[in-house]
Formats: C-alpha cells, sequence, structure tokens
C-alpha cells in the first residue's frame, strides 16, 4: 500500500512573510495562512472563524513568496504536513504542525466588493432604473 502526505490550502496571508537563513545558505519564507471555518451559533445562525497554518517555503518557494507576497494576499499552497517534538521549559511535551510548502501560487489581493445590491441583475434591484425602449439599439 502506498501512502500520501498532501495538503492543500486556500487561504490569505496573516502577516508578510518572514526571511531566514538556514546555516548552509538556504533560504526559508515563513508565513502564517487563515482558512476560514464556518460554526453554528447555539442560536442558530452561522459564525466564521479563521483557522491559522504554519507555511515554510524554501529556496525557489521562499525567493518567490518574499518577493511577491504580502499581508492579506491570498495564497494557494501545496506542501506536506511535518511535525515537531520539543520539551518546554516547564518540562511539559509539545507537538506543532507545520505545512512544508512544494508550491506557492500567489493570487493577489481579494476585491472589496461592492454593496449586495450591486451585484444583482440590473432587472431585480429595486432602485434601477430601466432604459427606455426608444434608446434600446435593437
Amino acid at each position: 500500500m502506498r501512502t500520501m502526505n498532501k495538503v492543500m490550502l486556500l487561504g490569505r496571508l496573516g502577516q508578510d512573510p518572514e526571511r531566514k537563513q538556514i546555516k548552509g545558505g538556504k533560504t526559508l519564507a515563513r508565513f502564517s495562512l487563515a482558512t476560514d471555518k464556518n460554526v453554528r451559533q447555539e442560536d442558530g445562525s452561522w459564525e466564521t472563524k479563521a483557522e491559522w497554518h504554519q507555511i515554510n517555503a524554501w529556496e525557489k518557494q521562499a525567493e518567490q513568496v518574499l518577493k511577491k507576497a504580502r499581508k492579506g494576499d491570498a495564497v494557494a499552497v501545496v506542501g506536506r504536513l511535518q511535525y515537531h517534538k520539543w520539551e518546554d521549559p516547564d518540562g511539559r511535551k509539545r507537538r506543532t504542525s507545520t505545512v512544508v510548502a512544494e508550491t506557492v501560487s500567489i493570487l493577489g489581493r481579494p476585491q472589496i466588493s461592492e454593496p449586495a445590491n450591486a451585484e444583482m441583475p440590473l432587472a431585480a434591484r429595486k432602485d434601477a432604473a430601466l432604459p427606455e425602449v426608444a434608446s434600446i439599439p435593437f
């Protein structure tokens, strides 16, 4: 049986990527990525909550991210999960996960949409002035 460790995330950057130079001269770009999760409240309403993912991009991917990505940008990441274990100063065992990016696609800044009324078809909008029949070119 073959196994697979693959992660695909589409979210937004929580801060500008951070450059790290690792021993041996390798470049690392670290950033956090927020994805949304809809959670039903006790009253039946829905609330959107952010889930945060730590991303590490190396070498060419790191250079691309450091050059082009900024806080708030929409980003698609494909990679693999990597786990780290350590002991904190109080002696408690800790474990975290990081996504090691294989590809990072910077999708740009999210567009601020117009009010919902502006997104409706013209004929459905109550405030829309319909054109005069004589001005229609057919």
